[in-house]
């Protein structure tokens, strides 16, 4: 049964994101590109060949869309090899991309954090006590130390939290 729900989740925010995309087509187009040409698609066939096909995966198109259409922010950590480096030089440091709307903006709401790794989302929590500072950044906690769930977790935890089970 959970992996019913799971996936109708996982299906009813590609609509959603697809929805967004296309009613909200002139902020899209501009960054909507077919990912083995390159060359640039129109908003019906990225949308039916790129969020609502199964297997692909989401991109900054999709996640700003989805964030929106949410009216959460949804901050990425990639962990995709290409890893920053830190104030004083030092390798390591997480990419993180913060997908804001101006609906989350200053309502209190704690963005979502996903931790990205090619071809695998999983949502992150932060540990009691890791807040974020004036700068924005995170309080020491490092992030390895935050809770990393599973995809079937994070479904339905999301669901959840979105009153959508």
């Amino acid at each position: 049964m959970v992996a019913i729900v799971s996936n109708s989740i996982v299906v009813f925010l590609r609509l959603l994101t697809s929805a967004h995309i296309r009613l909200n087509a002139d902020d899209f187009v501009p960054f909507l590109f077919d990912p083995e040409t390159t060359e640039p698609v129109e908003v019906r066939h990225f949308c039916e060949s790129q969020v609502e096909a199964t297997g692909r995966e989401a991109d900054h198109p999709q996640v700003l869309a989805l964030s929106r259409a949410l009216k959460v922010s949804i901050e990425v950590a990639y962990m995709d090899g290409n890893a920053a480096t830190t104030a004083d030089g030092a390798a390591g440091a997480v990419n993180f991309v913060r997908f804001d709307t101006e609906d989350a903006r200053g309502n209190g709401t704690i963005p979502i954090t996903l931790l990205y790794r090619p071809g695998h989302y999983d949502i992150l929590e932060r540990k009691k006590g890791n807040q974020r500072n004036s700068a924005g950044t995170d309080t020491p906690t490092p992030v390895h130390d935050t809770l990393s769930c599973t995809s079937t977790h994070v479904l339905l935890s999301c669901a959840e939290a979105l009153n959508l089970i």
